[in-house]
C-alpha cells in the first residue's frame, strides 16, 4: 500500500491559516482512494503509534515547517512490507 500527497490547500482564516492536504492511498493492483486531512488531524494521527504509509505521511506533515508544505506534493510513502 502507498500513500501520496497530491495537493496542499492554504486557506486564510480570521485568526490563523488553515492547511489541508489532499492524498491518495493505493495498492499494488492500482486501486486507489482519495482523501483530505487537515493539519490538526495529521498532527493528531502522527502522535499515535500506528505504522504504515498514512502514519508516515502524517509524521512528515507534522515535522515540515508550513512554508515548505508545497515540497511534500508528489511525495510517496510506501508500506515497508
Amino acid at each position: 500500500m502507498d500513500a501520496k500527497i497530491i495537493g496542499v490547500i492554504e486557506s486564510k482564516g480570521i485568526f490563523a491559516t488553515h492547511w489541508e492536504f489532499d492524498f491518495t492511498i493505493g495498492n499494488s493492483e492500482g486501486k486507489a482512494v482519495a482523501g483530505t486531512v487537515s493539519l490538526d488531524e495529521a498532527i493528531a494521527f502522527a502522535n499515535r503509534r500506528d505504522l504504515g504509509p498514512v502514519a508516515d505521511m502524517c509524521r512528515a506533515i507534522k515535522t515540515t515547517p508550513p512554508p515548505e508544505f508545497s515540497w511534500l506534493v508528489g511525495r510517496i510513502f510506501r508500506d515497508p512490507r
